[in-house]
């Protein structure tokens, strides 16, 4: 089931600006390892969701994944055919607006060698570059 929140306060959230940053540092809080990552974007929930479950796989489902990015803001599209004006579309898909140094996953209580090849195929499945860290 794909991450949605179920209230927002502003259901049509403007699109906003990624500032240009240095890589924050870090922060490992719930797991040994993690998914940083480098550079900014936007992650859907379907690849997201796409990521934890080939990490989960590989994993065999032992040890723990926290999953540290919600998607919480809404992307709007029109339908097809539909008149310019009367404000912005319904919600098309859910995003979670990422930046650099952000923690994505946090996995803890299997092998580093385990991990690593989870971690590798999950990246896969992501848009942005991003590594994995050890606490």
């Amino acid at each position: 089931m794909l991450l949605a929140p179920k209230k927002v306060k502003h259901k049509k959230v403007g699109k906003g600006s990624f500032k240009v940053k240095k890589l924050n540092f870090p922060i490992i809080n719930s797991g040994e390892f993690g998914l940083v990552s480098i550079e900014s974007g936007y992650i859907h929930a379907k690849q997201l969701e796409a990521s934890r479950q080939t990490i989960n796989r590989y994993l065999e489902r032992k040890g723990s994944i926290y999953i540290t990015a919600f998607p919480d803001r809404g992307v709007t599209k029109k339908s097809a055919q539909v008149r310019i004006g009367k404000g912005v579309g319904k919600t098309k898909y859910w995003v979670f607006k990422v930046e650099p140094g952000k923690t994505i996953f946090e996995v803890s209580g299997v092998s580093f060698k385990s991990i690593k090849s989870a971690f590798e195929s999950g990246i896969e499945k992501l848009p942005l570059k991003i590594k994995i860290i050890k606490k």
